[in-house]
């Protein structure tokens, strides 16, 4: 009979785990009624959404529970709590009942067990090994919390990924936003003064106020190109360039990010039971992808595999033709390596899943063995579609990651910028505006002395804009 994990077939969508307890809380009401068990809920109200298959886990959790309430005597109680563990949502589920040996902890998920004190094999696909394929298949763990003098304490973790991402898209959108705003406040508060400036020192040279001397001529000229300067650099700075940047190619700068790869190669092999598993992730320098992450591999053989590369082309045939039904594709070798390196990578037929987000390729998870063929079938084949999906957040994750920083080095890069080459202009203006009025180049008119206050006035203004707008996002949002 096929494995309890050939059959699960995954359709992540965003779920709340909260909720998920609630519903099965409920629906096991009557069963908590007939043997009187009292119940306690301790779930984190700003527990976060997670990525899983709702029907699925609901599945592997009431497994829990069920069992819970087999074991649990009459007039017991069964608890869930549910919170947040760094990279991961934990739920712990316990009971007051007789609890688990010792010797039968450690056989507590095989196949043949279903939580019974003696081995039964023919509900093992509804008990606590199907759970445990359920969890897995989401990139989760479960396992046994024998801390407790009583009772049975399964604690679940599922990734966090997907709130990860949800937070960093938010915070990206933030900076983003912040910037925007930054921007089109400078645009008024900067263009405003400036075109004071700039008309005020036309007029004064085409004569309006009164004639200027040759000296006073050539010191409005400059202070007209000085103004005319700021005016070029404001419109190029407030171009926004750095907003609505194409997307960046993924970098693995968060050094956790190799080790949750392998984690989802080593979970693919093992519940496809196959010899291997590799994650070859897009490598625009090189045009095409690269090995990143593996499981299955002695050493000597897994320093060949990092040196392969598979041309972008050959990914982009083999995905071509999938069935929108069964996204994963089951090929030989020479369908999709360079022709020298198939023989050597796997005898038999692989199977292909495409780690996409957002309608990019990120990379194809790569699941085979090495001696003699196999057919995968479609439920392993949704199964190993369910992790690469898992994989493809984590990497959206290293991206959304290095966008962020990215975004906020510019914004700093921006500011610094902006806030220097501005003040060099500025105080240009400022000073021959400051020696025209001292009468330095001769004397002036009421008129002319009343349009260069005004055009001080302005550039005064254009200084104060500068330093509340640049220096203070800089040092607040940086």
């Amino acid at each position: 009979m096929a494995s309890a994990e050939h059959r699960i077939r995954l359709l992540p969508q965003l779920t709340s785990l909260n909720q998920i307890v609630f519903d099965l809380f409920r629906l096991y009401q009557p069963a908590f009624a007939v043997k009187r068990l009292g119940t306690g809920l301790d779930l984190d109200p700003e527990l976060p959404p997670t990525w899983a298959d709702l029907p699925q886990l609901k599945l592997g959790l009431g497994n829990l529970l069920s069992n819970a309430v087999k074991h649990t005597r009459h007039g017991g109680l069964i608890v869930c709590r549910t919170a947040v563990d760094g990279d991961w949502l934990r739920l712990t589920l316990g009971d007051n009942g007789p609890g688990v040996s010792a010797e039968l902890a450690s056989a507590l998920f095989a196949p043949w067990h279903d939580g019974a004190a003696a081995p039964h094999r023919g509900r093992s696909a509804l008990g606590l090994h199907m759970s445990r394929a359920i969890i897995a298949a989401h990139g989760g763990e479960i396992g046994l919390d024998t801390s407790h003098d009583t009772g049975a304490w399964f604690v679940v973790r599922l990734p966090a990924i997907a709130v990860e991402n949800a937070r960093l898209v938010e915070e990206l959108e933030r900076a983003n936003r912040h910037q925007s705003e930054l921007l089109a406040t400078l645009s008024y508060e900067l263009r405003t003064p400036l075109q004071v400036i700039l008309g005020y020192t036309d007029l004064v040279l085409e004569g309006a106020f009164g004639a200027l001397n040759a000296e006073q001529t050539d010191t409005m000229r400059r202070i007209d190109r000085s103004a005319r300067e700021l005016v070029d650099l404001v419109n190029s700075a407030i171009d926004l360039r750095c907003v609505g940047a194409e997307r960046m190619p993924i970098e693995l700068s968060d050094p956790r990010l190799p080790e949750l790869l392998r984690r989802f190669c080593q979970l693919t092999t093992e519940v496809l039971a196959c010899d291997f598993t590799h994650l070859f992730l897009c490598q625009r320098s090189a045009g095409g992808y690269a090995v990143l992450a593996g499981h299955g591999d002695a050493p000597e053989e897994w320093e060949w595999v990092r040196s392969l590369c598979v041309p972008a082309l050959n990914v982009a045939r083999l995905l071509a033709g999938r069935d929108r039904e069964e996204p994963a594709v089951v090929a030989e070798p020479q369908q999709w390596l360079p022709g020298r390196t198939a023989p050597r990578y796997a005898a038999g037929r692989c199977l292909v899943m495409a780690v996409q987000r957002n309608g990019e390729t990120l990379g194809i998870l790569v699941a085979g063995n090495r001696h003699g063929s196999r057919d995968f079938s479609p439920d392993q084949a949704r199964l190993a579609q369910g992790i690469a999906d898992l994989a493809a957040m984590a990497l959206e994750n290293a991206r959304l990651v290095d966008e962020l920083e990215r975004t906020k080095q510019l914004r700093k890069e921006f500011a610094a910028s902006m806030s220097h080459e501005s003040r060099i202009p500025l105080n240009v203006i400022i000073g021959y505006a400051d020696l025209l009025l001292d009468g330095e180049f001769g004397p002036l008119t009421v008129e002319q002395s009343g349009v260069l206050q005004r055009v001080r006035s302005s550039s005064l203004d254009l200084l104060d804009a500068i330093n509340r707008n640049l220096d203070l996002s800089d040092d607040s949002n940086g």
